[in-house]
């Protein structure tokens, strides 16, 4: 039986499988693409959820603070639509704001304002929020619980912030929602490192108390309308959601769920998890996301493969884990210190102890041996590795999707591994 798993911009996998070895094929997600972006956008401000046309949502003068998620797929064109729309209601170019974090700039993404004409390009501001500079922050409140809160100023200052954000499947790496990872991205390093923390991986409860913070936060901000899409394969988006921000974040969580989250008849003891798209989409970041998906559907003595065009440098909390001697106390350091990259580091931790993991990438092979991950140097040589099991699942566009077992009521991971995967955090972070 023959099988097909694209990942990177133009690279596919062919596996020959055994007649009765592969278990599921997460191939496409539920749902047609996007064929016309700029006219879904443009739909989407002019009838939004609950809420009046954006056009009809600002004045002429209003400072508008655009605060844009770094995984957005095709963060150029919605800018430049929503940029579009806010100049015919008489808002000055100089007058947005573009606020996104460091991490667009360290993955190599491009200048959201690409696709804006010259002559607006110029005038519209492009800021990189730096959540440990105070002179760049503002003041915004305290919280419920007498925390002081500050934000990026740019957002702080605006009349108008419009969030700009991808759905992501719930619990994915942590995730805390989309409210979360604006206040997360956006805001002094003191909060943004309550988001880092490498136990919201298996703990619900913490991943909750956060959310709800972030919501208090978004209240207290004023945040009223917001843009989230839904990504399809590759660079495709399935649906752009505009409106009321409460009721696109709740709609937005439907459709990825719809869209992205796969049954399968039992689990498997080999998972080839695929990352597609361009070099935005090869980060560290979404091979978590993908070993996270792919530890849903493993069993617990099985092996995860993972294919992607990954080329990018380690960030500060993975490199730590190079040639670690006791992986245990280098997370210890992480939870203590909660680097950027610190969610990222813990899930690859998780996925190193749970058992086999093999990776195509175009990574160094000594730097893969260093980090305890085999490197597979050609389709070929991973296509042997899969032939020797006896049940397969493929996961497709990983870094969004999830396959979870049909008979299994536990749907957050493999009960063995989350045993042993939270015992693994509990025991390697201290802080609170």
């Amino acid at each position: 039986m023959l099988a097909k798993l694209r990942y990177g911009i133009d690279s596919e996998l062919t596996l020959d499988l055994k007649a009765d070895a592969l278990v599921a094929h997460c191939d496409a997600p539920r749902g047609e693409p996007l064929d016309d972006l700029a006219a879904a956008l443009r739909a989407a401000l002019e009838q939004p959820l609950d809420f009046p046309p954006l056009a009809r949502s600002v004045v002429p003068g209003d400072k508008v603070a655009i605060a844009l998620d770094h995984a957005v797929p095709q963060g150029a064109l919605l800018i430049a639509g929503i940029v579009d729309v806010l100049q015919a209601a008489g808002i000055e170019p100089c007058d947005i704001t573009i606020v996104r974090t460091p991490a667009d700039e360290t993955d190599g993404a491009g200048d959201p304002r690409a696709l804006l004409a010259a002559d607006i390009r110029s005038q519209v501001h492009l800021r990189s929020h730096d959540p440990a500079n105070r002179d760049e922050l503002s003041y915004l409140a305290a919280s419920a619980s007498g925390k002081p809160i500050y934000l990026d100023r740019a957002i702080c200052e605006a009349d108008v912030v419009i969030p700009v954000v991808v759905a992501r499947l719930s619990a994915s790496l942590g995730d805390t929602g989309p409210a979360a990872r604006v206040l997360s991205a956006f805001s002094d390093e003191h909060f943004t490192q309550r988001y880092r923390a490498p136990r919201l991986l298996d703990s619900a409860r913490r991943r909750e108390k956060l959310r709800a913070l972030a919501d208090e936060v978004n209240w207290l901000l004023g945040v009223l309308f917001a843009v989230e899409v839904v990504p399809g394969g590759g660079q495709d988006l399935l649906h752009i959601v505009a409106g009321r921000s409460d009721l696109v974040f709740a709609r937005s969580q439907q459709l990825c769920e719809a869209a992205w989250s796969f049954r399968v008849p039992h689990r498997a003891s080999v998972v080839v998890a695929a990352v597609e798209g361009d070099a935005g989409s090869q980060t560290w970041e979404n091979l978590a996301r993908a070993l996270w998906a792919a530890s849903q559907a493993v069993t617990s003595d099985g092996a995860i493969a993972v294919c992607t065009d990954l080329a990018a440098e380690l960030g500060p909390g993975t490199q730590q884990l190079c040639n670690a001697d006791d992986v245990e106390h280098v997370l210890r350091e992480i939870g203590r210190e909660r680097p950027v990259d610190s969610l990222v580091a813990a899930e690859l931790a998780q996925a190193i102890e749970r058992g086999p993991l093999y990776l195509i990438s175009r990574l160094d092979d000594a730097l893969l041996e260093d980090l305890g991950i085999a490197h597979v140097g050609s389709d070929a040589e991973l296509a042997r590795l899969v032939s020797r099991h006896d049940s397969c699942i493929l996961l497709a566009n990983a870094q969004h999707a999830v396959a979870r077992p049909q008979k299994e009521t536990d749907t957050n991971s493999n009960p063995k591994s989350e045993s042993r995967s939270s015992d693994f955090l509990l025991n390697a972070e201290t802080r609170p």
